[in-house]
Order: C-alpha cells, then structure tokens, then sequence
C-alpha cells in the first residue's frame, strides 16, 4: 500500500497495489513530483480514499513532459 500525495479535501490517498506493479510503473520509495491518473474505481478507506488491488491500465504516471497540461 502506497500513499499518494492528493487535494487537501481528501484528506489522504492510498493506491492499494503489489509493490512489484507499481515499481513496473515507475511508483517507489523515491517516486516525488509525479502525477498518477487513474481509470478505474476509487473507493473509501477510513477517513480518506484508495483504489484497490487496480486492474492493468487502471493508472499510470503520468510522463513528465505533460505535467504542465494539468498544472499551473
């Protein structure tokens, strides 16, 4: 399981994943900075939220050369 930075609003984020996968994806322990965007359901866990056990294809980081399409 992998907490993942997200809006104030959400209080906090988990990706509930097989470590294996999401290193395959570019998601680690030095993984800062980056965007992850998920296709699939997105669900409640506590006080905050999480996808869990995701299928293949439902998220991705997002390459960093698109990062300022979505940010200012």
């Amino acid at each position: 399981m992998t907490k993942l930075y997200c809006h104030r609003r959400a209080i906090d984020f988990h990706i509930k994943a097989v470590r294996s996968e999401q290193e395959r994806k570019g998601i680690n322990d030095q993984s800062q900075d980056k965007i992850v965007i998920f296709w699939g359901a997105i669900t409640r866990n506590g006080i905050g939220l999480c996808v869990e056990r995701p299928g293949w294809g439902e998220y991705a980081v997002l390459p960093t050369q698109y990062k300022n399409l979505l940010l200012d």
